[in-house]
């Protein structure tokens, strides 16, 4: 048995590895670029790691962790997170919840949170498929519905801020994935947006995990793949070395990506066109002086293109990574300026801009998608066709959930040929 993996971020690795280690199944991944890791993307500058792509974990990521104690890689902890306000203030995010709210209100709503969170753990779990449909609701209606808003506005700016989108577009169960770990379970007064304690970077950059990953794993660095045939006799994958023969096919790309090379059936377009994305934007800074590790409040849509987040990862430079959601018309000088305000907010200022990185990033689909049973569609696709699929638009986009996900299908792939 042969298998073709098309790409090789964190789903395709995952899923070959496992496929790999519990089957004696053949499988080869076909790369575009010429390095693997998709959306991990460590940079190296004057001697320092910077991550472009993913940057943070928590210890409640269980297959990365274990990753991280396997290859005993450091954990390297941010410093202290502030939150700068609409008004340019530097504040607790706590106290400012609070001043919005009330304190009773908080606590009420963090009861009824981890309620939520304890009645349907699925909510934790890669993958939507049988999520209540209440969670498809965008996050700003569900939160008032279930009178958790305190709750769900502390954790705002760092879900907006990581480039999951706004509440008022975005549904509710995107920002369930991630919002129990941002929180600290834990009395009021230790709820921070805590990258203290909680969250870590990785000593040379989480492209130590992607590359031992790709250990032992046959991957061809910049196939550009043209074209996919399937039949009832196989798959064809054909790039511009040739052409190769596989019994399945295992797309661990976004749809935008699969589509143009895919003999694609009519559900596989109309489930691909549902599929939007984020335009986010990541640039490596020198800003010397000042706080520069902050939450800023841009976190609706009418703050489009403004700085989200702004990161020092190492505490002896001042060169840090920026963050913007941008506006569907990118103006560089807007967005620069809006960089420099930022730093100016955080007490310092852009010395240098080293570099950019121009993402299309968290795939997701949107409510009325949801409710139309997107995520079980795609589910009845798995293994039709000779196809699966994995990423992060079924998963959730996180290092964490994608692993997840890859290994489920996997396992899933491996019972079929049991069976």
């Amino acid at each position: 048995m042969r298998a073709a993996v098309i790409g090789a971020g964190i789903s395709g690795l995952t899923v070959a590895r496992r496929l790999k280690e519990i089957s004696s199944v053949e499988v080869e991944i076909y790369e575009q670029n010429s390095q693997v890791g998709g959306k991990i993307l460590s940079h190296s500058y004057e001697g320092k790691i910077y991550e472009l792509g993913a940057v943070v974990a928590t210890p409640d990521y269980v297959l990365i962790s274990q990753l991280v104690e396997e290859l005993n890689i450091k954990k390297i902890m941010p410093e202290e997170t502030t939150f700068i306000n609409g008004l340019g203030s530097q504040v607790s995010i706590v106290s400012h919840i609070e001043e919005r709210f009330g304190k009773a209100h908080l606590l009420k709503a963090l009861a009824k949170f981890w309620r939520i969170i304890f009645d349907c753990p699925e909510l934790l779990k890669a993958g939507f498929v049988g999520l209540d449909h209440r969670f498809f609701a965008p996050m700003a209606r569900f939160a008032k519905d279930e009178g958790i808003e305190p709750v769900t506005e502390l954790v705002r700016p760092f879900l907006t801020g990581c480039g999951y989108g706004y509440y008022e577009e975005v549904p509710a169960a995107y920002f369930l994935k991630l919002a129990p770990w941002v929180l600290k379970r834990g009395t009021l007064d230790a709820l921070t947006l805590g990258l203290t304690s909680n969250w870590f970077f990785v000593e040379g950059g989480w492209k130590v995990l992607s590359d031992h990953l790709a250990t032992n794993l046959k991957v061809h660095f910049n196939a550009h793949v043209s074209k996919i045939k399937r039949s009832v006799h196989g798959v064809t994958v054909e790039t511009s070395n040739g052409e190769a023969r596989f019994d399945l096919v295992i797309l661990a790309c976004d749809p935008r990506s699969y589509m143009s090379f895919l003999d694609y059936t009519a559900e596989e377009h109309a489930l691909a066109l549902q599929v939007k994305y984020i335009p986010y934007l990541v640039t490596l800074a020198q800003v010397p002086g000042g706080k520069t590790t902050a939450f800023i409040d841009s976190t609706t849509r009418m703050a489009v293109g403004s700085v989200n987040y702004i990161v020092r990862p190492h505490f002896d430079s001042d060169v840090c990574q920026i963050y913007q959601i941008l506006p569907p018309k990118i103006d560089e000088d807007f967005l620069r300026h809006e960089r420099v305000k930022a730093a100016q907010l955080c007490g310092g200022g852009v010395e240098k801009e080293i570099l950019k990185k121009y993402w299309t990033y968290f795939p997701h689909v949107d409510s009325n998608s949801c409710f139309n049973r997107f995520y079980d569609r795609m589910q009845n696709l798995q293994g039709k066709n000779r196809t699966f699929y994995v990423g992060g638009f079924l998963s959730f986009e996180s290092l964490e959930h994608a692993a997840e996900f890859s290994r489920g299908i996997a396992d899933n792939i491996v019972s079929q040929l049991e069976f």
